[in-house]
């Protein structure tokens, strides 16, 4: 199973969902994010976390925020990122195996 169709643990929607909430609240308290935007964005992060059930779709979710409120894009790219490491430790872990596997 890759990294983008494991499934979303509650306490990793948890931890996103405060990462998110804080990056929003920061770009509300500069003026990044107009404040009239405040209910919009709210609405859209609860919506689309509840939802969320991978982390393809957290990553399809990320996209859409970040093309909506750039301020997320840095956050998105985090998300990317660990997600790669995490599929080059598989993937790592993988060769060693069959190496293992061929040594006499």
């Amino acid at each position: 199973m890759d990294q983008q169709s494991k499934p979303l643990t509650d306490e990793a929607k948890k931890i996103v969902f405060n990462q998110l909430a804080d990056i929003a609240l920061d770009s509300l308290e500069k003026g990044i994010i107009p404040f009239e935007e405040k209910g919009k964005l709210a609405d859209l992060v609860l919506s689309k976390m509840n939802a969320v059930t991978n982390y393809a779709e957290l990553t399809s979710f990320l996209n859409e925020l970040s093309q909506l409120y750039p301020v997320f894009r840095d956050f998105l790219a985090q998300i990317k990122n660990e997600e790669a490491k995490v599929e080059d430790a598989t993937q790592i872990n993988k060769i060693k195996n069959e190496i293992d596997q061929m040594e006499p």
